[in-house]
């Protein structure tokens, strides 16, 4: 079995899901069967006729006779071909991204039923088309029309695996077609009245049955037929199983009846669940396929969806506004916490290995803005609005009064912490593995979002007005100030966004770009080779260590990956984060690193996990063809 792609899909979050509306694509609300051809069109059995999207353009195109399409395949030389109501035929591409029809019906011979019948799946074989419905399947081979049934006996649907053919016949049960015959498998009896789905492969000795009520089977290469018994059988059962494609890694998805799309690991778990909660426009997934990327296009009872299972990016999205903007998180003790402008949120935290269905509440006492949370010793502790909090029993309990905890700087060797705030700079002391507040230095007035150490006593501070050079005295308990911004000519002008070390370096992120600082002639001056190194990212208003030489840098939301080698030579990638532009808030824009190469990205509606696995699958829309 082809794997694919070989890495598993994200199981926290949700994948990203495109929604094409009818509104969009114009046409009618249910889309009951999807092909993909070579090139990557997506084409989708629509109500009003054969829909095809080209990346681009969406087109509609009607049968002769104007009845749903219910079915549509894609063959190796690119024909699409299509069933409804008493029509079945096959298209052609035609210059500037037109088709043209031609229809099979006529090669029927026998028409008494065949008006009313409908093409509900179509089978395409190296040398002949099945075009099925619940009575017969007609062949299409040597340009000839031939019926199959099943003596008398109506059909449910037909399933392909590899070179094998199935039908399941009601109520005799699953057969295989083989030389042009209808040969029972030997197993059938277990599956009897249970309506198979779909069969796909699952090892090299056996394959994988899905129904729609009772949940999944293995069956051997001889046809016996035994129960899966695996954790998402309640699940699927539940839901009712409709259709289901093999993805990679061991991976399956399944669309449903009542609950959208389950997809499930190679050991039968829950990976990922995707329904009108978390990002589809509907529940009821008529059709489903996999694109030239390894993502899912689903076919819904209104509209069509494009799942990005493939992504180095899943969301959890606040579709009902409740948690608020995220401005920080943490996870501490099995559980994970958003700090948003609402207030501090949690929910239970099962790692990366395992499927995270997360159901944020609220912790009591944290209504208002949080701005950062951070774990000293053994407790979580909240920056807040109204001053900062540590977690006690699952509520918030004051350990001081002052207002806007923004920032926390541990000052290296010692038991101290510092805390910039909206009224200058806090000191908190580590006792006991337990934070407890110590004072407000009396001399500093000014709001203190950034805070960098420069050497044992010596402290960078600042807002967005201005910087400033403090020392401490060697208790650690008085503050002077040494120098200001203010008193420099050129720092004087300029809006500060950020105080960072890079390379061991100290950095003042500005408006316009990267400034240092000169200890001997106490002067600011631009860091011109790093600037112009940086490009568009020399005006990077937050800059996140990754490692010891990669850093995130984040300009008004765009997010760059820069790397610096050993010569200081820089490599820049601003596609990974791409997709999140414009879904934070500028200037408070928080990445979480949480374990294995995975990060926690906080947006304007919740979150994003990203997975810096080395290689990044983007959605590539297929090149559109000219339209006249």
């Amino acid at each position: 079995m082809n794997t694919g792609y070989g890495q598993t899909i994200i199981p926290t979050g949700t994948p990203f899901v495109k929604q094409y509306k009818k509104s969009q694509y114009k046409a009618g609300n249910q889309n009951w069967s999807l092909a993909i051809d070579h090139e990557g069109r997506i084409y989708s059995a629509n109500t009003e006729g054969l829909l095809r999207f080209d990346g681009q353009y969406w087109r509609i195109y009607p049968l002769p006779n104007h009845s749903t399409v219910r079915s549509v395949a894609v063959d190796k030389a690119g024909r699409v071909y299509t069933g409804g109501r008493g029509e079945f035929g096959y298209w052609t591409s035609k210059a500037f991204g037109d088709m043209s029809y031609h229809s099979l019906s006529k090669l029927v011979k026998d028409k008494t039923y065949f008006p009313n019948e409908e093409i509900w799946k179509i089978i395409v074989e190296d040398h002949r088309v099945f075009f099925h419905t619940f009575s017969k399947a007609y062949i299409w081979e040597n340009n000839t029309i031939r019926p199959l049934t099943a003596k008398g006996e109506p059909f449910l649907f037909p399933h392909q695996l590899n070179d094998q053919l199935f039908f399941e016949q009601l109520p005799s049960g699953l057969h295989e077609f083989k030389a042009d015959k209808l040969v029972p498998v030997p197993g059938k009896d277990i599956l009897k009245d249970k309506n198979v789905l779909a069969i796909l492969p699952f090892d090299k000795n056996n394959s994988l049955i899905a129904t729609a009520h009772h949940g999944l089977y293995l069956m051997d290469s001889s046809g016996n037929i035994r129960p899966w018994s695996i954790p998402a059988n309640p699940i699927l059962r539940q839901s009712q199983i409709n259709n289901g494609i093999y993805l990679f890694g061991g991976q399956y998805a399944f669309g449903t009846i009542q609950n959208g799309v389950i997809i499930i690991n190679k050991n039968g778990e829950v990976a990922q669940h995707i329904n009108k909660n978390n990002g589809l426009q509907n529940n009821t997934v008529l059709s489903i396929a996999k694109d030239k990327q390894q993502n899912i296009w689903v076919g819904l009872d209104n509209g069509i969806d494009r799942i990005e299972i493939n992504s180095s990016l899943s969301f959890y999205t606040d579709f009902v506004g409740k948690i608020g903007t995220v401005y920080t998180s943490i996870i501490y003790q099995g559980k994970i916490y958003l700090g948003t402008n609402k207030g501090l949120f949690v929910s239970e935290w099962k790692g990366l290995n395992n499927y995270n269905s997360l159901d944020f509440v609220q912790v009591p006492n944290s209504n208002g803005q949080v701005w950062t949370l951070a774990i000293f010793g053994t407790e979580l502790i909240c920056g807040h609005n109204e001053g900062t909090f540590k977690l006690v029993d699952g509520k918030l309990e004051k350990i001081s009064k002052i207002t806007g905890g923004w920032i926390f700087k541990p000052i290296f060797g010692t038991k101290n912490i510092l805390q910039g705030n909206y009224t200058g700079l806090s000191k908190f002391i580590l006792d006991d593995m337990q934070l407890r507040f110590a004072q407000q230095f009396s001399s500093i007035k000014e709001p203190v979002r950034f805070l960098a150490q420069k050497d044992n006593h010596s402290f960078w501070i600042g807002d967005w007005g201005q910087v400033q050079l403090i020392d401490l005295d060697p208790n650690f308990q008085q503050a002077q100030i040494q120098f200001t911004s203010k008193q420099d000519s050129l720092a004087s002008k300029r809006r500060f966004t950020g105080i960072y070390t890079l390379e061991n370096n100290l950095v003042f992120a500005t408006d316009s770009g990267f400034m240092q600082f000169d200890n001997i002639v106490k002067r600011f001056s631009y860091a011109s080779e790093l600037n112009n190194a940086l490009g568009s990212y020399k005006n990077s208003n937050k800059v996140i260590p990754i490692n010891t030489n990669s850093y995130w840098f984040i300009q008004k939301t765009k997010i760059a990956k820069v790397d610096f080698d050993s010569k200081g030579k820089l490599k820049i990638d601003s596609n990974l984060l791409s997709p999140l532009q414009d879904r934070m808030m500028s200037n408070y824009e928080n990445i979480l690193p949480i374990e294995n190469h995975y990060y926690l990205i906080g947006l304007d509606d919740g979150f994003a996990i990203y997975r810096n696995s080395g290689q990044d699958h983007k959605y590539v829309l297929p090149r559109p063809r000219l339209h006249n």
